[in-house]
C-alpha cells in the first residue's frame, strides 16, 4: 500500500468556500468575533462606498507577528475540536478567510505587535493565475498611506485590520455597487448592535466593546426590553449537560401599546413581534441563533411576547451544532425535555398579558362586557347581557323596545370583525381608547341613580363599582365617590 498527498485545486477551494452562505451582516460579524476574542476595546467598521470602495474594519487587540499572521491566514487554521479559551469566540480556523472572501475577491490583513506592523493578502485573481495557494506578504514599504486606516493602526499599541476590496458578487448582484453598500451599511449597523448586544451594554465590564461603523457609536438592541418597568423577567433556570452548565432566562414583554418607538425598534419593529418570539441562543454571549421554538412550539399570535435568553459555553459547540457563520444552531434532543416545562409556562403568561390585559386578573367577580363562548374547541364572543348596565338600560325599555335592542345587540355580536381585528392587533395598530375621568364619573354617577330609582340600596350599587367593566380600572375615582356618598350618610 501507498500513499500520496492530494492538496485540493487552490481556485476550485477557494470559489467554493465562497457559497458556504454569509450574509454581508454576518460576514463583519465574523470578522468582530476576532477582534472580540483579541480583547479589543474599540472596533471600528469604515465602508467606503464609492471611488474604490472598501470595508476596512480595525480593533485595538492584542495584534500578530509575521508567523501567528501567516497562520491566521491559512485555511483551517485552528482545530474545532480542541478546548478552547472560555472567551473564544471562534471554532474552525476558516471564519476570517470564508466570511471576508464570501463578499469580496481581495483580502488583506495588516497587524502590528511589538511595534512592528506586518500585511499578508489572499487575492482570488493572483490565485487563479498562479494555479496555487499563494499568499501574498508585503514588504515594508508596500506598508503606506493607501492602505485605509493604516495611520490609526501606526498610534495604536497593537491592533489588526482586516481590509476587504474588489465587490464582485455585491457589484454583479446590484444595479450600483455603492447604493448597495450603503444599504448593507444600514443593515448592519442593526445586525451588530443586536447580535453583539450585551458586549455593547457593558454587561461585562472586562469584556466589553465600543464598536462604530462609519465612525457612528452603535448602541445595544436590547431584544428582552430588560429596562422596561413592564418586561417580566422569569427565574433563571441552569440545566447541566456534560457536566457543563446552560443558564435559560425567560422574559414576557410588555404589550405593544406600553413601548415607545424606540421599545418597537429594539424588539425589531410592529412585525418583528411575533417573527422574533423564542429562544435566543448566546454563545458567550454573542447572539447566535434568535425567533425560534425549535419546532417544541408554533410561532403563535399569543406567544409573540416570549421571549428566552439560552447562554452556552463554547465547549459545547458540537452538540449544538455551531456552523461556520455562527448564524445556526440546533436544540440538542438532550436539554429538550429540560425545556418542555419551561416554554409552556412562558407562552401561558405571554398569552394572559393579552387575554387579561387592563382586567383584575386575580378576581373571578369582573362583570365585563365581553364574555368568551367555547363551542367544541371554537371561540365566539358574545356582550354580557347580564352585565349591570345592560341589565339596568333594558330594564327601563318596553317590551318592543327590548326585542328591538336584542336584535341590536345580535347585530352587533354576529358582526364582529374577528379577522380585521386579528391583524391590527398583529400589527400593533390598536389605539387605545381610554375614556377620560370625567366621562367615567358621570357614568358612574348615572349607574348609581337608575339603580336607586329601581329600588336598590346606594350603598350596595357603590360598592359595585369596583366589580363592573370598564369602572373596576378607575379606582381613585370609586374611592372618591365611596368618600364623599357614603361618608355623608
Amino acid at each position: 500500500m501507498k500513499d500520496i498527498d492530494m492538496l485540493p485545486l487552490a481556485p476550485n477551494l477557494i470559489e467554493s468556500t465562497r457559497s458556504i452562505g454569509y450574509s454581508f451582516e454576518t460576514a463583519v460579524a465574523d470578522i468582530i468575533d476576532n477582534s472580540i476574542s483579541a480583547i479589543a476595546k474599540n472596533i471600528y467598521v469604515d465602508i467606503n462606498a464609492y471611488d474604490s470602495p472598501y470595508v476596512a474594519i480595525l480593533d485595538d487587540g492584542f495584534g500578530m507577528n509575521l508567523i501567528d499572521l501567516q497562520n491566521a491566514m491559512r485555511y483551517g487554521s485552528d482545530n474545532p475540536n480542541k478546548t478552547r479559551d472560555s472567551n473564544d469566540l471562534g471554532r474552525f480556523g476558516l471564519g476570517m478567510k470564508t466570511a471576508s472572501l464570501s463578499q469580496c475577491r481581495k483580502l488583506t490583513v495588516i497587524s502590528k505587535k511589538n511595534g512592528v506592523i506586518n500585511a499578508c493578502c489572499w487575492d482570488l485573481d493572483y490565485i487563479n493565475k498562479t494555479k496555487s495557494w499563494k499568499l501574498i506578504i508585503f514588504e515594508k514599504d508596500e506598508i503606506n498611506a493607501s492602505i485605509p486606516m493604516i495611520e490609526k493602526l501606526s498610534n495604536l499599541e497593537s491592533g489588526t485590520i482586516v481590509l476587504w476590496q474588489n465587490f464582485d458578487y455585491i457589484k454583479e448582484s446590484s444595479i450600483s455597487l455603492s447604493d448597495s453598500l450603503n444599504e448593507k451599511t444600514n443593515d448592519l449597523m442593526y445586525h451588530l448592535s443586536l447580535v453583539f448586544h450585551r458586549y455593547l451594554s457593558y454587561e461585562d465590564p472586562q469584556h466589553g466593546v465600543n464598536i462604530f461603523v462609519n465612525n457612528n457609536k452603535l448602541k445595544p438592541l436590547d431584544p428582552f426590553l430588560s429596562y422596561h418597568t413592564a418586561t417580566q423577567v422569569l427565574p433563571l433556570e441552569p440545566l447541566e449537560i456534560f457536566g457543563e452548565k446552560i443558564l435559560v432566562k425567560p422574559y414576557i414583554l410588555p404589550h405593544f401599546s406600553k413601548l415607545s418607538q424606540q421599545d418597537k425598534y429594539m424588539v425589531g419593529g410592529e412585525d418583528g413581534f411575533k417573527r422574533n418570539q423564542g429562544f435566543y441562543i448566546y454563545r458567550n454571549k454573542r447572539l447566535i441563533k434568535w425567533g425560534t421554538w425549535f419546532k417544541m412550539s408554533r410561532q403563535e399570535e399569543l406567544f409573540k411576547l416570549a421571549r428566552v435568553m439560552v447562554d452556552i459555553p463554547n465547549t459545547l459547540d458540537s452538540i449544538w451544532q455551531i456552523d461556520i457563520k455562527k448564524s445556526s444552531a440546533n436544540l440538542p434532543d438532550v436539554i429538550k425535555i429540560n425545556l418542555c416545562n419551561i416554554i409552556k409556562n412562558i407562552v401561558d403568561k405571554s398569552e394572559k398579558v393579552f387575554t387579561y390585559r387592563g382586567r383584575n386578573v386575580n378576581s373571578k367577580n369582573i362583570n365585563s362586557v365581553w364574555v368568551k363562548i367555547e363551542n367544541r374547541g371554537n371561540y365566539s364572543y358574545q356582550i354580557n347581557q347580564n352585565h349591570p348596565i345592560v341589565k339596568q338600560y333594558e330594564n327601563s325599555l318596553t317590551i318592543e323596545e327590548k326585542s328591538k335592542f336584542e336584535k341590536f345587540i345580535n347585530l352587533i355580536q354576529d358582526s364582529f370583525p374577528y379577522d380585521a381585528v386579528y391583524v391590527d392587533v398583529s400589527k400593533g395598530n390598536i389605539a387605545s381608547q381610554q375614556p377620560n375621568d370625567e366621562f367615567i364619573f358621570k357614568e358612574m354617577m348615572e349607574y348609581i341613580e337608575n339603580g336607586e330609582k329601581a329600588g336598590l340600596e346606594m350603598k350596595d350599587l357603590v360598592n359595585s363599582l369596583i366589580t363592573i367593566e370598564p369602572f373596576n380600572k378607575y379606582i381613585h375615582i370609586i374611592n372618591k365617590i365611596k368618600e364623599e356618598m357614603l361618608n355623608d350618610k
